[in-house]
């Protein structure tokens, strides 16, 4: 299940270059893993965000392509230097809370003192919305239709065929 897509201001300290004043996108995917560990899970999403271009060695609070965060775990919780389930900062970052309330509308959580006003409103702090600018696709295809791409070796390629469709 995949929530909406929101939108955010950037969360930065003071003193940050300009340039890392940006809009960000968040969206939360409910997923089911079958790992034995949520420091597996943890483990496999950093070599995803490297796969995707992810420079680890930035600084932290720095612009990055990907940022993969293990928001909530159904039944788990616990608090270790390496990893905190829920998110540590989940309830003070609507940017992420939001979303995961999308994937989990009946999550059994206190709610933080900001939801009732986003209900009401639709923004919260950091200015944080379902994006108006940006939006998932429902339905992503693809035909290609050159005469070396199908993969029957084209078996069924006949270009009275190709020339009649085009």
């Amino acid at each position: 299940k995949v929530s909406r897509l929101y939108e955010s201001e950037a969360q930065v300290p003071n003193g940050s270059p300009e340039n890392w004043n940006q809009s960000y996108l968040n969206i939360a995917i409910l997923v089911h893993v079958k790992l034995q560990s949520a420091f597996d899970l943890l483990s496999e999403l950093k070599k995803i965000e490297q796969i995707m271009g992810r420079n680890l060695q930035k600084e932290k609070w720095s612009p990055r392509c990907i940022d993969l965060d293990i928001l909530y775990i159904e039944g788990v919780q616990f608090d270790t230097e390496q990893l905190t389930v829920p998110h540590k900062e989940l309830f003070r970052r609507p940017f992420a809370y939001l979303p995961l309330r999308d994937v989990l509308p009946r999550l059994e959580m206190n709610e933080p003192t900001w939801y009732k006003k986003y209900l009401i409103s639709g923004h919260s702090e950091f200015n944080t919305h379902v994006s108006e600018n940006h939006f998932l696709p429902i339905i992503v295809g693809v035909i290609n239709v050159t005469s070396d791409s199908f993969s029957d070796g084209n078996k069924y390629l006949n270009k009275e065929n190709l020339l009649s469709t085009t």
